[in-house]
């Protein structure tokens, strides 16, 4: 076989339709396989909002209006006419959906009307609002699935949960048969220096939560846990870094002498403040991956994460850290006393299990998983 002929995906003409582009999860993911492939980025976003991006090969399109988001197919129907009138007389070799429902009805049309084949990725919001709250919209979801050529899921518990609850027994063969799980990446200036092993925690130990100060990121609970576990005698002291979304928590939070609030850093000094932390923790209600725990481990962190959502099945539970339920206080307290216990196995195993978030591991999947398909479809 010829060198070629053996990577089919090399100049690759990819869509990536992505109406969450301005998420570093996304244009970092893109950005990765430019070595790879020829891509383009169809952002498209409701109407009179500002221009994010003027670069080549990024087509940012305003195209529907907020009431719109209630009407699915209205909605959808203008997106693909944008997508139509950029791309009418261009072909791709592939279109590369980064969610499920709003992009990849998207696909689904460019699939059923061009014969574009498609590659899709299933979203927090994919599971936790389409299929959860807009039932008539399940079927949708479902044949979505059906007709893409892989389905990617950036967890293996997502991907657990889509198939059993949201997928008829009749069709689950053939979803899994095309199931990926392919994690996000971490910036690669995680990896620019080894960091230090931990042998314990500092007297007091050191907690950091890092994210969005909101109802969904949760960090009222993690503070309620080493409220308990200070009850209890245990010297624990919290970090919590992020913008202030709902200032009502950051006043809760700012209530405790033992909690630091502070604002949103740079990766740059967000890199050294995991240094000098002992533990992350972070119980999002919902998380489709969480960059932020890979980037703790990166760091030599033990962490702790929440049950059933997108960091849950990375790694089997206790080798580098513990699950917890969001919802229950106690649970996350124990998750945080279980990790004191075994903090210096626990640490030693962090930076290592960290380099399978690496963007170029991370860039080589997406090229293998390319060539299959291309390869599949010219047998």
């Amino acid at each position: 076989m010829s060198r070629e002929e053996a990577n089919v995906s090399s100049g690759i003409r990819i869509c990536h339709i992505c109406s969450y582009y301005n998420n570093v999860l996304f244009h970092t993911l893109v950005s990765a396989q430019k070595a790879f492939s020829e891509p383009t980025v169809f952002f498209f976003k409701p109407v009179h909002t500002e221009t994010q991006y003027d670069l080549p090969g990024i087509d940012e399109v305003n195209c529907f209006t907020q009431a719109d988001r209630f009407l699915f197919f209205r909605k959808e129907r203008k997106v693909y006419d944008a997508y139509e009138r950029l791309y009418g007389d261009r072909t791709f070799d592939l279109n590369y959906a980064h969610s499920l429902f709003a992009n990849g009805y998207i696909a689904y049309r460019a699939y059923k009307e061009r014969g574009i084949p498609y590659v899709v990725m299933v979203q927090n919001t994919d599971i936790n609002v389409f299929f959860k709250y807009r039932l008539p919209l399940r079927s949708t979801g479902v044949k979505i699935a059906l007709n893409a050529e892989r389905i990617v899921f950036a967890s293996e518990s997502y991907k657990n949960r889509f198939v059993s609850r949201y997928v008829p027994r009749e069709h689950r063969a053939a979803i899994l048969s095309k199931a990926m799980v392919i994690p996000y990446s971490i910036d690669d200036l995680f990896y620019d220096d080894t960091a230090p092993v931990k042998t314990a925690p500092h007297d007091p130990c050191r907690v950091l939560s890092a994210g969005l100060v909101c109802e969904n990121k949760n960090q009222l609970a993690v503070c309620r846990a080493v409220e308990r576990l200070r009850a209890e005698g245990m010297d624990l002291r919290l970090t919590v870094i992020g913008k202030v979304q709902d200032q009502r928590i950051a006043d809760e939070l700012s209530k405790r002498p033992f909690v630091t609030l502070e604002p949103f850093v740079e990766k740059e000094v967000l890199k050294e403040k995991y240094r000098s932390h002992d533990l992350f923790a972070l119980a999002s209600k919902t998380e489709t991956f969480g960059l932020v725990y890979a980037e703790a481990l990166s760091q030599g962190l033990p962490i702790l994460y929440s049950r059933g959502e997108g960091f849950d099945g990375q790694f089997p539970e206790g080798q580098v850290g513990f699950a917890a339920d969001p919802l229950d206080t106690a649970d996350i307290a124990e998750g945080l006393r279980r990790i004191l216990a075994a903090y210096p196995a626990l640490a030693k195993n962090a930076v290592p299990a960290a380099d399978r978030f690496r963007m170029s591991l991370i860039a080589e999947r997406y090229r293998a998983m390319y060539d299959e398909v291309l390869r599949g479809r010219k047998a």
